[in-house]
């Protein structure tokens, strides 16, 4: 975190007083991941994080060698990281995604996600709805 400040939450206990605390650190693994060596046996990317999902729950963080990374996997997460241009996407992202939306920040972002804003109108969902559900 460099010499950022640390986000703080605050705290109500049932007694009605707040206190400020650090976030909770969400869970994951306490080693670092080589996802190359996991690659190797056999095993996809996608599948390494699947995995972590299911172990460890809706957020996940997780280090490698170089970078910590976290892993949303809540629909409110998603919708949230979605529709703000300052969470920074990892090379990991665009690794698994490709330079699209989901993987992209800044302008570029900004630009795509004015894009496919049309795309997702109530009216033009309902058919993609259709086709999902069967």
């Amino acid at each position: 975190m460099g010499g950022a400040a640390r986000k703080m939450t605050v705290a109500h206990d049932p007694n009605g007083s707040s206190k400020s605390q650090p976030p909770r650190r969400p869970p994951g693994p306490r080693e670092p991941l080589n996802h190359h060596e996991d690659v190797e046996a056999g095993g996809s990317l996608l599948t390494l994080l699947m995995n972590l999902y299911r172990r460890y729950g809706d957020v996940v963080r997780f280090r490698t060698r170089f970078n910590t990374y976290f892993l949303f996997n809540h629909p409110s997460h998603i919708r949230e990281v979605l529709n703000r241009q300052h969470y920074i996407r990892s090379p990991l992202m665009k690794t698994i995604l490709g330079d699209g939306l989901l993987a992209s920040d800044g302008p570029y972002w900004e630009r795509q996600r004015r894009l496919m804003l049309p795309e997702f109108q109530p009216s033009r969902m309902e058919g993609l709805v259709k086709v999902f559900a069967t």
